[in-house]
């Protein structure tokens, strides 16, 4: 049975390279819906490359010149599997990639996968955009101390718990301290 892949391009070129490389592969074919791997190409992680990959449920291959830390780490928490850097992206390789991601797997070059173990390793637990210091009050929150007994116990004042709290809502658009609690035990960081 044949992989259904969907194919999403910075430009036209770019569509045009893949679907020379993939349609009518052998084991592979194109189509508007129902894709089991979305394949993304672009010079970078642009917003229009995120938006695609925020709306497919389908793990991706992400295909693009240059990526930095930080695209890296977006790229990954939005569902990218593997990552071919275009200068690489012959039709054997892509296909082979597709295949592996279909099937489960992760493909990053060397150099990729040293970047994400050093991003992860220095992150810790703040891979899910939570500081250290908003993993322990929320961690806190969770176990149901107010406010003034958080800021007792981590040495804190009211007014920097509250900061903090309502900083890290902001930032990552969480509605109040429960919605809060629910992402980071999601996320893991709790």
């Amino acid at each position: 049975m044949d992989v259904r892949i969907s194919l999403v391009a910075g430009d036209p070129l770019d569509r045009a390279g893949l679907l020379a490389c993939l349609d009518g592969a052998a084991g592979l074919s194109v189509v508007d819906d129902g894709a089991e791997v979305l394949v993304v190409a672009g010079e970078r992680l642009s917003a229009a490359v995120i938006d695609a990959l925020r709306h497919s449920t389908a793990p991706a291959v992400l295909v693009v010149g240059e990526i930095t830390d930080e695209e890296l780490l977006r790229a990954v928490r939005h569902r990218v599997a593997a990552v071919v850097p275009r200068a690489a992206a012959t039709a054997d390789r892509l296909i082979d990639t597709v295949t592996a991601v279909r099937a489960g797997n992760g493909v990053l070059p060397p150099d990729l996968v040293g970047r994400l173990l050093r991003l992860i390793e220095r992150a810790g637990p703040a891979t899910a955009g939570l500081h250290p210091r908003e993993v322990r009050i929320i961690a806190l929150l969770a176990d149901g101390l107010n406010t003034e007994e958080i800021g007792r116990r981590l040495f804190l004042s009211d007014r920097t718990v509250k900061n903090v709290v309502h900083e890290l809502t902001s930032r990552l658009g969480l509605r109040n301290r429960a919605h809060a609690v629910a992402y980071a035990i999601r996320s893991g960081a709790i």
